[in-house]
């Protein structure tokens, strides 16, 4: 396969790619493109390992499912414009795309790499309330769920910002100002930056510790 392939995806997990690089400097790769979608290895390991290769290093999220991802790609110093429209044309396929230089890799992984899983805690949390407010468990579920993907839409489709539609949907001492009023006061930016900056530094971590 790697001998007929224009295209090799590196799709394993970040511990397992050294021996894979090493297993694959025994084939001439010159003129291929090499996709890879390991967390926390960064473009250096690739080029280092495989001299002049075509590498694009990519993150995706879990979104790719429902083509609905928003990937970040990294162009190594050997991709060709060539090289970079196939790449676009694969990840476009799957959602949005965009360019990022390596070293901004991981603030994408706080943001949306790891993204999805925030909004489903949010989600999960809201159907756990709603229950306690004397909801059924499916009914629960079934609101902030449909809430969640509604809003998604709003931000997709809508024009206003994100601050624009939050002060869209709040009145003045109204029921959503009461309710955001008590996550303000409980320092909920500070605990999305926290978490964010939590992800982030762990991403760090990963690169220095796969890159050694």
């Amino acid at each position: 396969m790697v001998k007929t392939a224009d295209i090799l995806f590196l799709a394993v997990k970040p511990k397992d790619i050294k021996d894979l690089l090493q297993d694959l400097k025994a084939y001439d790769l010159n003129g291929k493109l090499i996709i890879t979608v390991a967390a926390g290895i960064g473009l250096n390991v690739y080029e280092r390992a495989l001299p002049g290769v075509a590498v694009v290093r990519v993150m995706p999220n879990t979104s790719c499912a429902v083509q609905q991802s928003v990937t970040a790609m990294v162009r190594g110093q050997n991709v060709t414009d060539q090289h970079a429209e196939i790449a676009e044309s694969i990840f476009s396929a799957v959602g949005k795309y965009l360019w990022v230089e390596d070293q901004k890799i991981n603030a994408v992984t706080a943001v949306s790499g790891s993204g999805p899983a925030y909004f489903y805690l949010l989600t999960e949390l809201m159907a756990e309330t709603g229950e306690k407010l004397g909801l059924s468990k499916e009914d629960a579920i079934l609101l902030a769920r449909e809430t969640l993907v509604g809003a998604g839409r709003m931000l997709a489709e809508d024009s206003r910002t994100p601050q624009e539609l939050r002060e869209a949907v709040t009145s003045p001492n109204g029921t959503t100002y009461a309710a955001l009023e008590v996550f303000r006061k409980k320092g909920l930016q500070d605990l999305v930056e926290q978490a964010m900056r939590a992800c982030y530094k762990r991403a760090e971590e990963m690169e220095e510790e796969y890159t050694k």
